[in-house]
């Protein structure tokens, strides 16, 4: 099962990544990605960190894998 996957699986999507120690949960907020240092302004899937101020794309997860 791919990273993707695990995010549509979990508990109202929330995935646990090795890059970040909170679960991660999905939003269409924009707001700039730890990992590209982007910020989409148009709609884009998000993981976000509900206890601190961590973004990333989900499109930039396969980024972060070693």
């Amino acid at each position: 099962m791919g990273e993707i996957d695990k995010i549509r699986d979990g508990f109202l999507g929330a995935v646990k990544l090795a890059v970040h120690r909170h679960f991660l949960f999905p939003t269409n907020i924009s707001s700039k990605c730890r990992v590209c240092s982007i910020e989409r302004l148009e709609p884009t899937k998000v993981l976000t960190c509900n206890q601190c101020e961590f973004s990333l794309h989900e499109d930039c997860i396969e980024i972060t894998r070693p």
